[in-house]
């Protein structure tokens, strides 16, 4: 009759009690992803005999690879008994057996950790470079620059740092007056630093923050073909404001439609994009003022 004691020592043993000492001495080495030639020499003994020797114990084992053999010394539970004593070596090896002993790196504890650890890391970087495109590139601008039409239409630009929702922000104002008989041909430029040109380049929306006036403004995005071919024929988008209170607007690139102001049609490209343009529509007086805009990659 069987004692408990080695009831117990056959349950580590895969469930199998016919496997010999040296049987499960090359199942050990096996496992590692040594090659039967390197058991053969680490064993003292020739590479027939090893390969005798894993042939009987896949018999008995009822395995036909060593991806089976693992995954039964895995799954039997005898792999936290017996993982202290396996010892995962480097060694050169083939191709070929370079990927076994991979997963056997991947799903011991001894690497799962580590593994866990760069997976977490990784997912981190991404998050955050996902989150950065999402909140967009901060425009930086070399210069602004007003611009009046030529029927008695005014506008002042005055830039500030004031502390808007408990933050301090770098803000600009554009009041004044549109004339009646104007075309719009009032406003503010901004001439982007390299950085912003290129986010501009490749930007697929664009926003800003403004306190309202509940007037109607246009923001405009001249091209080289515009000011060569169309004089202030440039593409835009329109944003109608409300009065006194802080709005965030986003502007998709497909949404840009070319200004009604002349008949002549130019091309929009955005890769010759050479500036930004605030503009009232709204005839009469305006007082607008705008911050935070960035370009969405």
């Amino acid at each position: 009759m069987m004692s408990d004691n080695t009831a117990k020592n056959n349950n580590k043993t895969i469930n199998s009690p016919t496997l010999t000492s040296r049987e499960q001495e090359i199942m050990k080495l096996l496992l590692t992803g040594s090659s039967p030639k390197e058991i053969a020499g680490s064993l003292n003994i020739s590479r027939d005999t090893v390969l005798a020797h894993k042939k009987n114990l896949y018999r008995k084992l009822d395995v036909q690879s060593i991806q089976e053999l693992f995954a039964k010394f895995h799954s039997s539970g005898a792999f936290t008994e017996l993982a202290p004593s396996l010892e995962i070596k480097s060694v050169e090896m083939s191709a070929s057996k370079k990927p076994f002993l991979l997963r056997a790196k991947l799903i011991s504890p001894k690497f799962l950790i580590p593994a866990g650890i760069s997976a977490a890391a990784l997912i981190i970087i991404i998050m955050f470079v996902l989150i950065a495109r999402e909140k967009g590139i901060a425009a930086v601008f070399t210069r602004l620059d007003i611009f009046n039409d030529d029927f008695g239409s005014h506008i002042t630009l005055t830039p500030n740092i004031e502390n808007i929702q408990d933050k301090y922000i770098e803000t600009y104002s554009i009041s004044g007056n549109l004339s009646q008989k104007a075309s719009s041909y009032t406003g503010v430029i901004a001439i982007p630093d390299p950085s912003t040109h290129e986010a501009m380049k490749k930007m697929k929306r664009f926003s800003l923050t403004v306190l309202g006036d509940g007037k109607t403004y246009t923001v405009s995005l001249p091209t080289t073909e515009a000011r060569q071919e169309g004089g202030s024929n440039f593409y835009c988008v329109f944003f109608t404001t409300k009065n006194g209170v802080i709005s965030a607007f986003t502007f998709y690139i497909e949404e840009l439609t070319q200004s009604p102001y002349f008949g002549k049609k130019v091309p929009f490209v955005q890769d010759n994009i050479e500036a930004l343009q605030i503009q009232p529509f709204s005839k009469g007086d305006f007082n607008l003022k705008f911050w935070d805009i960035k370009f969405h990659l």
